[in-house]
Parts: C-alpha cells; structure tokens; sequence
C-alpha cells in the first residue's frame, strides 16, 4: 500500500465488499487504522477477523496490543489467552507473556519476554518496530516508578491492571 494509507484504506474496503469473510483483510483493515492511532476501529476489525478466523494468531495478538494502548486490561487479556498456549517455538507465545506480565506490571519479565519474543521472531520478520516502541514505554515506566519511589520491575498493589495506559 506504500506511504498512501487513504488509498490502500479505500483498497482494503473495496476488497472488503467482494470477500466479507477473509480475516486477513480485517486485519489489513486493523492495522492501518491503529497506524493512525484509531484504536476502538482497530479493535473491531482485529475482533471481526477473529470471529472469522479464531486460530488467526496474528490478529489476537494485534487485538491484545491494540487493548492494552486503548488502557482495556479486560479485553488485552481475553486476547492474549489462548497465545499463551502456543509452543514455545513460537514467538507470539512469548511476546503475549510479555504482554501479560506487562499488564500484571512485572515490567522486569515484561522486558524479557519481549526481548526473547523478538529474538525467536527475528529470523522470520526482523525487528519489529511495535515491540521496540513499546519498551521504549516500558523503560518510560520504569523510570517513573523510581521517581515515584515504588521498586522499578515490581508488581504493583494493582496488578490486575495497568497503573497507567502504555502510549
């Protein structure tokens, strides 16, 4: 689609209109909308490509990090769940545990699985600029909490959800 987000929305729509039931056109139609940081749109779109497609790991985990942005815990970890379960050759697998402990804030395992995530990602994709934004977040975290006294990389007293949403 190149640099022309509008014209590759209006492709994936026109697309859309022929093949309704192709998840991976819900998701094409996801990620350019959380580029543009529209996030309740995204979700819908990562979440109708799920209820087509419910084993299409790439959008649950796109779900759970689009959820986690958007500051829904609920949702992100809904999402995340069934990722948890996928062999630990898989990289999503450890990147959705990095996204749980992330939501627990044990950002010091948040880092790690990230980190190994991308590593066993690596030789499929490369680096992905998404998880190294987000822990440039986390690090923004971790910073914070030493300001604010409380130990960096330590489960708050509110690890069911996030203290803050991760922009």
């Amino acid at each position: 689609m190149g640099a022309d987000r509008a014209k590759g929305a209006a492709q994936i729509q026109e697309l859309l209109a022929f093949y309704p039931e192709d998840p991976r056109l819900h998701y094409a139609a996801g990620a350019l909308l959380a580029a543009e940081r529209k996030y309740e749109a995204a979700m819908a779109a990562m979440t109708r490509s799920l209820e087509i497609a419910p084993h299409f790991s790439q959008a649950r985990f796109q779900l759970g990090l689009l959820a986690i942005r958007a500051g829904d815990c609920a949702r992100a970890r809904s999402a995340l769940a069934p990722l948890l379960d996928l062999s630990l050759d898989e990289p999503l697998r450890h990147l959705a545990e990095g996204l749980d402990h992330l939501l627990a804030h044990r950002l010091d395992e948040a880092v790690e699985c990230l980190r190994f995530g991308m590593i066993v990602n690596w030789s499929k994709r490369g680096p992905d600029r998404e998880i190294l934004s987000l822990l440039e977040d986390i690090d923004l975290m971790r910073r914070s909490d030493r300001e604010d006294g409380e130990p960096a990389g330590r489960a708050s007293k509110t690890a069911s959800s996030p203290r803050r949403n991760v922009h």
